[in-house]
């Protein structure tokens, strides 16, 4: 939704608001991103390590992926408005 919107008005600034269990299920989407690169989209993922919406099994960042490296394409990489918060988990 947030790359379609930065795509169709591409004066506002627009910011997806992503969990890395999310990214992580959906990962084709860092690779349309990077296709169009909208000069107006930040997509911050906050880390967690776990995916809530289907119970908080952990996910790969919780053994070790970075988001800021593996799944990204290199062109992704490369563009500027991604951000990855690392979260604590909540007790």
């Amino acid at each position: 939704m947030g790359l379609g919107l930065a795509l169709c008005l591409p004066e506002q600034q627009v910011i997806v608001i992503d969990g890395d269990g999310s990214l992580l299920m959906n990962l084709g989407s860092l690779s349309t991103m990077a296709r169009y690169r909208p000069k107006k989209l930040v997509h911050v993922v906050f880390d967690n390590e776990s995916l809530l919406s289907v119970g908080g099994f952990p996910t790969a960042t919780s053994t070790g992926t970075d988001l800021r490296e593996s799944p990204a394409p290199p062109a992704f990489r490369e563009w500027p408005p991604f951000v990855v918060w690392r979260v604590s988990k909540p007790l």
